[in-house]
């Protein structure tokens, strides 16, 4: 018996060495890949000049109602995942997980954003996925947000809207202009389930 204990203890270190090697290369080849996929897109990153006015006339959901290809394909081409700046008018937030995360799980605040000219006179206009990192280095500022409050960002559009749908943008930086606030009287109750759909869809 004496002997099968000592050969059992000889054999269980060996596995924990084994399982925290395994351990040790999975996460050392995720750093990898998520370093290299962080640097290959900051370099095929664009900062566009254009308004948001030129993006409805591109992107918007009336010219995807007329010719939704089109549409499609110029947002490929040249909008999606390219970096542009805008001002809009806060609505709500809506905090999400990160799913992306490898160990343990990040926090997203999502803006709900109303846009002038807007898409339409009773839902918000834009999705502003907002990572953890960057809203917690103006987490003061931001937290004090109301309805109507005007602010401007910097993000990359992920995502092409349509009547359905709202356009999404990942926010690079956010900050809020001035004290202005503005009344949005016909927006209807927004559904918080559909919005955590699109973002995560």
């Amino acid at each position: 018996m004496a002997f099968r204990y000592d050969k059992f203890a000889l054999v269980l270190p060996r596995i924990y060495i084994v399982v925290l090697l395994v351990v040790y290369l999975v996460f050392l080849a995720y750093s990898v890949y998520a370093s290299f996929s962080s640097t290959t897109t900051e370099v095929s990153q664009k900062v566009l000049n254009s308004t948001w006015e030129e993006y409805l006339a591109n992107c918007g959901s009336k010219v995807i109602m007329v010719n939704s290809v089109k549409a499609n394909i110029f947002y490929e081409n040249y909008y999606k995942n390219n970096i542009v700046a805008w001002t809009g008018y806060y609505i709500l937030n809506v905090e999400t997980d990160d799913s992306r995360q490898f160990f343990g799980k990040g926090k997203y605040q999502n803006f709900l954003v109303k846009m002038q000219p807007t898409e339409s006179e009773h839902y918000p206009d834009i999705i502003l996925s907002i990572p953890n990192k960057i809203y917690k280095a103006n987490e003061n500022e931001l937290k004090g947000l109301v309805e109507g409050s005007k602010i401007w960002f910097k993000g990359v559009l992920k995502k092409i809207g349509d009547e359905a749908h709202l356009h999404l943008i990942e926010a690079i930086q956010v900050q809020k202009v001035g004290n202005e606030q503005n009344n949005f009287p016909e927006l209807r109750k927004i559904n918080i389930g559909g919005i955590i759909h699109m973002i995560n869809g």
